[in-house]
């Protein structure tokens, strides 16, 4: 089970955070699952690549107890630089 997840990086950038980060496949008080993990950090990368941000990318961490069950999961997000194509 997901006892702690932690997403770092998106508070700096000028976006509701709660848009990127809604709904991700993984979530805290769920079965931690590495796929899941996976995928939520693809579903944050594609999120901010279509909010502007084509360079963005998710450093992954997670650390499981195998005994307790239990594992918490951390996202660090790098979201690089905003890019406009067209007129600003």
């Amino acid at each position: 089970v997901v006892t702690r997840m932690t997403v770092t990086g998106v508070d700096s950038l000028p976006l509701d955070p709660s848009d990127v980060l809604v709904d991700l496949p993984l979530r805290e008080g769920k079965p931690f699952n590495r796929f899941l993990f996976q995928a939520s950090a693809d579903t944050i990368i594609a999120r901010l690549k279509n909010r502007g941000y084509p360079s963005a990318e998710v450093f992954r961490n997670y650390s499981v107890d195998r005994a307790n069950r239990t594992a918490e999961v951390s996202l660090d997000v790098a979201a690089g630089t905003r890019a406009v194509f067209g007129g600003a």
